[in-house]
């Protein structure tokens, strides 16, 4: 049992020592990964921590670069990051028009949110506001879509992606 123990601070140590030598370039990854958002970086930034930390532990291979391995495990978790709370503002926008049966209030703010996203999504290039609004308003698969338009569908999903990430930031 002190032998484990030992070999756990052991671990523990070097590890610190790594990820304090790159935790400067890993917290500005985090921060560009998250859009400048300084809070949600910091946050991003505990949980990777916390994340390689366990994957330092458990690993059965001998890390080579452990700078790469580090700012890979931050980058995918903050693409998880966005993808979940991109989900969460979807969800919420979409609970808001349900709703509005329910609540003369909550129907006028839905008036508003829509009325003033589909404003946004007007100013978006040509390209992207078509395929976007295949994805949006009429709920076409990638597939559907990249056949309505006759592009490929990986064309397609990045049409969506830069709308959404235009969209989000506005």
């Amino acid at each position: 049992m002190l032998d484990r123990y030992k070999r756990t601070v052991g671990i523990d140590s070097v590890f610190l020592r790594e990820w304090q030598q790159y935790q400067g370039c890993l917290y500005r990854c985090c921060l560009r990964r998250m859009r400048g958002n300084q809070t949600e970086a910091e946050d991003a930034l505990s949980m990777a921590m916390l994340r390689a930390r366990e994957g330092w532990r458990t690993s059965s291979k001998a890390i080579d670069n452990v700078k790469g391995w580090l700012v890979r495990l931050v980058n995918n978790l903050c693409t998880n990051l966005l993808k979940k709370r991109d989900r969460l503002v979807f969800e919420i926008v979409e609970e808001l028009w349900v709703s509005q049966e329910e609540e003369p209030d909550l129907a006028a703010t839905r008036q508003d949110l829509e009325f003033f996203f589909e404003g946004e999504v007007n100013n978006l290039s040509p390209k992207l506001r078509e395929t976007f609004f295949l994805y949006w308003k009429e709920e076409l698969s990638y597939k559907e879509i990249a056949e309505r338009l006759a592009i490929s569908q990986g064309t397609a999903r990045k049409r969506v992606s830069n709308a959404r990430a235009i969209l989000r930031e506005r």
